[in-house]
Protein backbone atom coordinates (compact mmCIF):
# COMPACT_ATOMS: atom_id res chain seq x y z
CA UNK A 1 0.00 0.00 0.00
CA UNK A 2 2.83 2.56 0.07
CA UNK A 3 3.52 2.00 -3.79
CA UNK A 4 -0.25 1.44 -4.82
CA UNK A 5 -3.97 1.08 -3.49
CA UNK A 6 -4.15 -2.06 -1.83
CA UNK A 7 -6.89 -3.74 -3.41
CA UNK A 8 -9.53 -1.97 -6.26
CA UNK A 9 -13.09 -1.05 -5.30
CA UNK A 10 -14.56 -3.74 -6.75
CA UNK A 11 -12.31 -6.21 -4.80
CA UNK A 12 -12.67 -4.56 -1.50
CA UNK A 13 -16.72 -4.65 -2.39
CA UNK A 14 -16.50 -8.49 -3.03
CA UNK A 15 -14.41 -8.83 0.08
CA UNK A 16 -17.38 -7.46 2.31
CA UNK A 17 -19.97 -9.51 0.51
CA UNK A 18 -17.92 -12.50 1.28
CA UNK A 19 -18.04 -12.04 5.29
CA UNK A 20 -22.01 -11.13 4.91
CA UNK A 21 -22.67 -14.57 3.11
CA UNK A 22 -20.49 -16.35 5.57
CA UNK A 23 -22.76 -14.84 8.31
CA UNK A 24 -25.85 -15.18 6.51
CA UNK A 25 -24.77 -19.31 6.08
CA UNK A 26 -23.89 -19.76 9.73
CA UNK A 27 -27.04 -18.37 10.51
CA UNK A 28 -29.02 -19.85 8.23
CA UNK A 29 -27.60 -22.66 9.91
CA UNK A 30 -28.81 -22.14 13.52
CA UNK A 31 -25.74 -20.06 14.54
CA UNK A 32 -26.84 -17.04 17.07
CA UNK A 33 -23.50 -15.68 18.40
CA UNK A 34 -20.59 -14.81 16.08
CA UNK A 35 -16.92 -14.19 17.26
CA UNK A 36 -13.67 -12.35 14.85
CA UNK A 37 -10.74 -12.66 15.07
CA UNK A 38 -7.79 -12.42 12.17
CA UNK A 39 -4.08 -14.41 11.60
CA UNK A 40 -1.42 -12.95 9.79
CA UNK A 41 1.62 -10.35 9.93
CA UNK A 42 1.55 -6.80 8.63
CA UNK A 43 -2.38 -6.08 9.78
CA UNK A 44 -2.10 -4.04 12.70
CA UNK A 45 -0.05 -1.82 10.57
CA UNK A 46 -2.74 -1.90 7.34
CA UNK A 47 -4.85 -1.63 10.51
CA UNK A 48 -3.82 1.89 11.68
CA UNK A 49 -3.68 3.52 8.47
CA UNK A 50 -7.55 2.47 7.93
CA UNK A 51 -8.27 3.67 11.72
CA UNK A 52 -6.09 6.79 11.32
CA UNK A 53 -8.16 7.71 7.99
CA UNK A 54 -11.71 6.97 9.47
CA UNK A 55 -10.74 9.15 12.82
CA UNK A 56 -8.69 11.91 11.51
CA UNK A 57 -6.39 11.16 14.08
CA UNK A 58 -3.05 11.26 13.26
CA UNK A 59 -1.46 7.75 12.45
CA UNK A 60 1.55 8.16 15.04
CA UNK A 61 -0.89 8.08 17.95
CA UNK A 62 -2.71 4.78 16.55
CA UNK A 63 0.17 2.88 15.44
CA UNK A 64 1.61 0.17 17.49
CA UNK A 65 4.52 -2.01 17.97
CA UNK A 66 2.33 -5.08 16.76
CA UNK A 67 4.33 -8.37 16.93
CA UNK A 68 6.98 -7.12 19.41
CA UNK A 69 9.17 -4.61 16.75
CA UNK A 70 12.74 -3.22 17.53
CA UNK A 71 12.17 0.61 17.61
CA UNK A 72 13.84 1.20 14.33
CA UNK A 73 11.64 -1.04 12.85
CA UNK A 74 8.79 0.98 14.64
CA UNK A 75 9.75 4.10 13.29
CA UNK A 76 9.72 2.38 9.96
CA UNK A 77 6.45 0.72 10.91
CA UNK A 78 4.98 4.50 11.27
CA UNK A 79 6.83 6.19 8.06
CA UNK A 80 5.09 3.15 5.78
CA UNK A 81 1.85 3.98 6.90
CA UNK A 82 2.28 7.80 7.06
CA UNK A 83 3.64 7.39 3.37
CA UNK A 84 1.05 4.83 2.15
CA UNK A 85 -2.09 7.40 3.41
CA UNK A 86 -0.42 10.57 1.64
CA UNK A 87 0.16 8.31 -1.03
CA UNK A 88 -3.69 6.99 -2.02
CA UNK A 89 -5.29 9.55 -0.17
CA UNK A 90 -8.27 8.00 0.65
CA UNK A 91 -11.36 9.57 1.08
CA UNK A 92 -12.29 9.40 5.16
CA UNK A 93 -16.41 9.94 4.24
CA UNK A 94 -16.13 6.64 2.30
CA UNK A 95 -15.02 3.46 4.12
CA UNK A 96 -14.69 1.65 1.30
CA UNK A 97 -12.48 4.06 -0.27
CA UNK A 98 -10.11 3.70 2.52
CA UNK A 99 -10.40 0.31 2.56
CA UNK A 100 -9.24 -0.57 -0.99
CA UNK A 101 -6.54 1.94 -0.55
CA UNK A 102 -4.64 1.48 2.59
CA UNK A 103 -6.71 -1.65 3.98
CA UNK A 104 -6.75 -5.47 3.43
CA UNK A 105 -8.64 -8.39 2.31
CA UNK A 106 -8.89 -9.70 6.14
CA UNK A 107 -10.10 -6.04 7.26
CA UNK A 108 -12.95 -6.15 4.63
CA UNK A 109 -14.11 -9.90 5.34
CA UNK A 110 -14.07 -9.24 8.30
CA UNK A 111 -16.64 -6.00 8.27
CA UNK A 112 -18.70 -8.01 5.77
CA UNK A 113 -19.42 -10.13 8.59
CA UNK A 114 -20.29 -7.00 11.19
CA UNK A 115 -22.77 -5.55 8.58
CA UNK A 116 -24.00 -9.53 8.11
CA UNK A 117 -24.31 -9.85 12.05
CA UNK A 118 -26.62 -6.70 12.51
CA UNK A 119 -28.44 -7.59 8.47
CA UNK A 120 -29.21 -11.12 10.43
CA UNK A 121 -29.90 -9.31 14.01
CA UNK A 122 -27.54 -11.48 15.86
CA UNK A 123 -24.32 -10.64 18.63
CA UNK A 124 -20.96 -10.16 16.82
CA UNK A 125 -17.56 -9.80 19.35
CA UNK A 126 -15.20 -7.22 18.49
CA UNK A 127 -11.45 -8.79 19.31
CA UNK A 128 -8.62 -7.24 18.70
CA UNK A 129 -6.98 -4.34 16.83
CA UNK A 130 -8.05 -5.77 13.07
CA UNK A 131 -11.36 -6.75 14.43
CA UNK A 132 -11.49 -2.91 15.60
CA UNK A 133 -10.48 -1.50 12.44
CA UNK A 134 -13.45 -3.98 10.28
CA UNK A 135 -15.99 -2.62 13.01
CA UNK A 136 -15.10 0.92 12.56
CA UNK A 137 -15.65 0.66 8.90
CA UNK A 138 -18.76 -1.33 9.19
CA UNK A 139 -19.77 1.36 11.52
CA UNK A 140 -18.93 4.24 9.59
CA UNK A 141 -21.10 2.66 6.48
CA UNK A 142 -23.83 1.81 8.81
CA UNK A 143 -23.89 3.09 12.46
CA UNK A 144 -27.22 0.98 13.04
CA UNK A 145 -24.54 -2.11 13.22
CA UNK A 146 -23.10 -0.61 16.55
CA UNK A 147 -26.22 -2.25 18.19
CA UNK A 148 -24.93 -5.52 17.51
CA UNK A 149 -21.50 -5.08 18.47
CA UNK A 150 -20.22 -6.26 21.95
CA UNK A 151 -15.67 -5.87 22.30
CA UNK A 152 -14.17 -8.19 24.24
CA UNK A 153 -11.21 -7.49 25.73
CA UNK A 154 -9.37 -4.16 24.62
CA UNK A 155 -5.96 -4.55 23.42
CA UNK A 156 -2.37 -2.94 24.06
CA UNK A 157 -2.81 -1.33 20.19
CA UNK A 158 -3.82 2.22 20.50
CA UNK A 159 -6.06 1.97 17.42
CA UNK A 160 -8.52 -0.47 19.53
CA UNK A 161 -8.72 2.59 22.19
CA UNK A 162 -9.44 4.62 19.37
CA UNK A 163 -11.96 2.84 17.56
CA UNK A 164 -14.25 2.17 20.47
CA UNK A 165 -14.29 6.11 21.74
CA UNK A 166 -15.35 6.42 17.62
CA UNK A 167 -17.97 4.18 17.69
CA UNK A 168 -18.63 4.88 21.60
CA UNK A 169 -18.51 1.57 23.03
CA UNK A 170 -16.16 0.30 25.84
CA UNK A 171 -14.63 -3.26 26.24
CA UNK A 172 -15.39 -5.74 28.96
CA UNK A 173 -12.18 -7.25 30.11
CA UNK A 174 -8.76 -5.15 30.15
CA UNK A 175 -6.15 -8.01 29.90
CA UNK A 176 -2.96 -6.28 29.06
CA UNK A 177 -2.94 -8.59 25.46
CA UNK A 178 -1.51 -7.47 22.49
CA UNK A 179 -3.27 -10.38 20.57
CA UNK A 180 -6.49 -10.68 18.60
CA UNK A 181 -7.16 -13.79 16.51
CA UNK A 182 -10.72 -14.43 18.18
CA UNK A 183 -8.46 -15.19 21.95
CA UNK A 184 -11.10 -12.91 23.98
CA UNK A 185 -14.48 -14.14 22.23
CA UNK A 186 -14.59 -17.02 24.22
CA UNK A 187 -14.29 -15.19 27.38
CA UNK A 188 -17.27 -12.51 25.91
CA UNK A 189 -19.31 -15.56 24.92
CA UNK A 190 -19.44 -16.34 28.81
CA UNK A 191 -20.68 -12.72 29.63
CA UNK A 192 -22.93 -12.52 27.23
CA UNK A 193 -24.23 -15.90 27.98
CA UNK A 194 -24.22 -14.85 31.62
CA UNK A 195 -26.18 -11.55 30.84
CA UNK A 196 -28.96 -13.52 29.21
CA UNK A 197 -29.02 -16.40 31.95
CA UNK A 198 -29.42 -13.61 34.45
CA UNK A 199 -32.18 -11.81 32.41
CA UNK A 200 -34.25 -14.67 31.51
CA UNK A 201 -33.54 -16.66 34.78
CA UNK A 202 -33.35 -14.92 37.67
CA UNK A 203 -36.15 -14.49 40.26
CA UNK A 204 -37.59 -11.00 41.24
CA UNK A 205 -38.50 -10.81 44.47
CA UNK A 206 -41.92 -11.21 43.54
CA UNK A 207 -41.11 -13.68 41.55
CA UNK A 208 -39.41 -15.49 44.78
CA UNK A 209 -42.41 -15.00 46.91
CA UNK A 210 -40.10 -12.62 49.00
CA UNK A 211 -42.54 -10.05 50.83
CA UNK A 212 -41.70 -9.30 54.10
CA UNK A 213 -38.73 -6.88 54.39
CA UNK A 214 -38.48 -6.32 57.63
CA UNK A 215 -35.44 -9.06 57.92
CA UNK A 216 -33.58 -7.22 55.26
CA UNK A 217 -30.90 -5.33 56.79
CA UNK A 218 -29.03 -2.40 54.65
CA UNK A 219 -25.77 -3.09 54.43
CA UNK A 220 -25.30 0.84 54.30
CA UNK A 221 -25.89 1.12 58.08
CA UNK A 222 -22.83 -0.38 58.49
Amino acid sequence: MAKEAAMSREEAIRAIEVGIEMVDKYVSEGYDLFGTGEAGMGNTATSAAVISVLSGIDSDLIVGKGAGLTEEQFVNKKNVIKRAIELNNPDKSDAIDVLSKVGGFDIAGLCGCFLGAAKNRVPIVIDGVISSAAALCAYKLNPNVKDFMFPSHIPVEPGATCVMNEIGLKANLGLDMRLGEGSGCPIEFLVIESALCIMNDMHTLEEASIHNTEFFVDIRED
